[in-house]
């Protein structure tokens, strides 16, 4: 005669709810080795046989959610179990389902849930929110840096009763935003002004805006003696000699200070340019 013993353990109601995919944990402990929680409390906190975030929730099924209520709750939904898990098991949404229902089924204490709805309206103000957390990390600064000064809050002891509660470490998230912001803005500000400088460096004329500016003596357009173009006058063959035939006139087109024969004129000085020269204009 054969007996067969099955041990069942609330598996069979396990598989027919919407926590069925925990039934896939393999038991790797890789949740537990990047739980915060686990590593700064350990194995032994969680009181039953499997801790870290897989304790936390096979717990509650095998035994009761009324019984390991708090397992749950440990929980700092960072994501880091769900991200790690082999199995693919969704641990961060099954812990948060578990403390749903233990709100349905009311199994936490008044005042934990009066807390809870006090926190979700501060929250619907992030003026007050973030004025009412500034306060309390301040406190934490404080009282935080000595042994057994948060050993007794009032309304809080069950976050003290076994530890005390560690000082935060450096500066919140939203310091830290305000600080990239700002250093963002200046750091746009000193690339505008190196733009407006390089731009001023490379245009002849051009200044920084500014009460110091100086404005550029207009260019000179006349050339010198010598026919070559001065300042401002460009141009292809502006004031250039050109090589020609010795010897030959230029066809008469008169020009200031010129007689008709070609000569120059009373008062004025022809240059002239040696032989085998001749300018220009024509």
């Amino acid at each position: 005669e054969t007996h067969i013993v099955l041990l069942d353990n609330r598996r069979t109601e396990i598989l027919a709810s919407d926590y069925r995919e925990m039934l896939q944990c393999i038991r790797c402990g890789a949740c537990l080795n990047h739980c915060p929680i686990y590593a700064g409390v350990g194995g032994h906190a969680y009181g039953w046989v499997y801790p870290g975030p897989m304790g936390s929730i096979l717990t509650p099924l095998l035994t009761s959610l009324e019984q390991s209520n708090a397992l749950p709750n440990a929980c700092t939904s960072c994501g880091r179990c769900g991200e790690v898990c082999p199995a693919d098991i969704p641990l961060p949404d099954l812990l948060r389902n578990l403390r749903r229902d233990e709100t349905r089924q009311k199994l936490s204490p008044p005042r934990w849930r009066l807390g809870l709805r006090f926190h979700a309206w501060v929250a619907r103000h992030p003026m007050l929110y973030h004025t009412l957390t500034g306060l309390g990390i301040f406190a934490m600064h404080l009282l935080g840096r000595r042994k057994g000064g948060f050993a007794r809050l009032p309304m809080a002891a069950g976050w003290t009763s076994q530890r005390d509660f560690p000082a935060p470490q450096g500066r919140t998230f939203m310091h830290q935003y305000a600080a990239l912001q700002r250093e963002n803005e200046a750091r746009a500000h000193r690339g505008r002004l190196a733009a407006q400088k390089t731009a001023a460096q490379g245009k002849p004329g051009l200044q920084p805006p500014g009460p110091d500016r100086v404005e550029p003596d207009p260019p000179e357009t006349g050339g010198d003696k010598s026919g070559r173009a001065g300042p401002g006058r460009a141009g292809p063959g502006r004031g250039k000699p050109r090589r020609g035939k010795p010897g030959r006139a230029r066809p008469g087109r008169a020009r200031p200070g010129r007689s008709e024969s070609g000569r120059p004129g009373p008062g004025r000085i022809e240059p002239s340019l040696g032989e085998g020269w001749q300018d220009d204009e024509r």
